[in-house]
């Protein structure tokens, strides 16, 4: 599998794995990964306004290396299979997810002090 990189609006967003270009676009225009860009946020917006094109293009070497960082960690916690070779998606802009209740926790407590 190679790695490929979504952009939008000329932004690096995430790379992931898969066979050749055609299925890394079929995954990134998969709706429920387009839900995940809409909701993710970043420094405060999302991800994905829902109306920008999504570009999909090859990664550089140093998205390859954080990708593989990310799979090598993954399969160090027992989080991901080594055997099986499966479309993986690694942002590569911190991301928030304003729905997940630990997390709007914490950004009220880290607010409020």
């Amino acid at each position: 599998m190679d790695i490929y990189v979504a952009e939008i609006n000329g932004r690096s967003i995430a790379a992931l794995n898969a066979d050749q270009i055609s299925d890394a676009e079929a995954l990134v225009k998969n709706p429920a990964i387009k839900t995940e860009l809409m909701v993710l946020e970043n420094d405060g917006a999302p991800l994905w306004d829902g109306e920008a094109t999504i570009c999909v293009r090859s990664a550089l070497p140093q998205e390859q290396a954080t990708w593989r960082d990310f799979q090598n960690r993954a399969i160090r916690q027992g989080d991901v299979d080594a055997e099986k070779s499966e479309p993986r998606v690694c942002f590569l802009v911190p991301v928030v997810d304003p729905t997940d209740p630990v997390e709007i926790i914490c950004r009220r407590v880290l607010h409020c002090s």
